[in-house]
């Protein structure tokens, strides 16, 4: 007989209570949108979005809460200690709470602005949730299988969001754009892990920073590939072109969970990886890193003075600052992580 794994489900409560919320919101949609009343209140669609706000927010302020309680106290545990695809450590808690602080203040930040489009539509809070649990999924990943489907469970939905007022020509373009860049930077990255299993022979940090060894070339071409995935995600030169664009056609409240959740999620996912399955490689990646640093400053910089659209000015700056936290990987020590 095959043994029953020993879970514990502490690691993935964080996880679990986005993703409750997630459907409660979905429900709550169904549910009482059909209805003329509730409670006693007229349901209009402004007060059904506000609730669905409130829910949304409620949870997010709860995982909050948790996650500072946790790094407070240090405590680290691991979801199944025979395969440990995720570990809530410190490092995943404050990850944790700057990913769903800035996912509550979104919501916040949505109901009037969603009003005032007209788009004010309960999935909206439920595509917010479900970008945020796969957010949470990445930075506490431990392993290239849980930050594959961590990284695909954040951004599907948000190629929704993107897209959320389609009755825009705009916000359709950048939905398209983001979804087809974004496809293509995942189908790189899963060509990179697929070639690290097939170099080490595994797929979690642990193994893989074992059996590393920086003069085969199907690993460093895997590390490559990896790197590369990421940097789409953190929208470093030169994979930065869908940045402007798609953060001038979404939404403005889209734009902002955007700016800072994913950008979050996707540094946090990287240094982990880095500093836990690649540092045999780290002199390597430092030379290679510090070229695209520098590349993301200027470049970041020097576009954003001349834009004349706010959000693409924004967008500039925020490829910017990607090139400024890359300093700290191009370092590779301690105090730079």
């Amino acid at each position: 007989m095959i043994p029953t794994p020993e879970l514990n489900l502490a690691a993935a409560t964080p996880l679990l209570l986005i993703s409750v919320a997630a459907l409660l919101v979905l429900l709550g949609e169904i549910l009482l949108a059909g209805r003329k009343t509730f409670l006693g209140r007229q349901v209009t669609r402004e007060w059904l979005g506000s609730m669905l706000s409130i829910v949304s927010a409620v949870f997010l302020g709860a995982v909050v809460v948790l996650s500072c309680q946790n790094f407070i106290v240090g405590s680290s545990v691991v979801f199944n200690p025979e395969n440990p695809l995720i570990q809530l450590d410190r490092f995943a808690n404050f990850s944790i709470a700057l990913v769903c602080g800035a996912a509550l203040l979104s919501c916040l930040l949505s109901v009037a602005y969603l009003a005032e489009l007209r788009i004010n539509h309960g999935e909206y809070y439920a595509l917010i949730l479900l970008a945020t649990a796969g957010m949470v999924l990445l930075v506490s990943a431990v392993d290239l299988i849980s930050v594959f489907l961590g990284i695909e469970l954040m951004s599907i939905p948000i190629y929704v969001l993107a897209g959320f007022d389609r009755r825009k020509l705009r916000s359709n373009e950048s939905a398209l754009k983001y979804f087809l860049v974004g496809s293509f930077a995942s189908a790189l990255l899963l060509y990179g892990m697929a070639l690290l299993f097939g170099a080490t022979g595994h797929t979690d940090f642990a193994g893989i920073r074992a059996g590393f060894e920086v003069g085969d070339p199907l690993a460093m071409i895997g590390l490559g590939l990896v790197i590369v995935g990421f940097t789409f995600k953190i929208s470093s030169v030169p994979f930065h072109q869908w940045t402007p664009d798609v953060y001038e056609g979404a939404p403005t409240s889209v734009t902002a969970f955007m700016s800072v959740t994913v950008k979050v999620a996707a540094f946090a996912a990287m240094a982990r990886i880095v500093i836990s399955a690649f540092d045999p490689a780290a002199e390597s990646l430092s030379e290679m890193l510090w070229v695209l640093a520098a590349l993301t400053m200027v470049l970041g910089n020097v576009m954003a003075v001349i834009q004349d659209n706010v959000k693409r000015m924004l967008a500039y700056s925020s490829i910017a600052h990607a090139g400024y936290l890359l300093i700290g990987f191009v370092a590779a020590t301690e105090q730079a992580y």
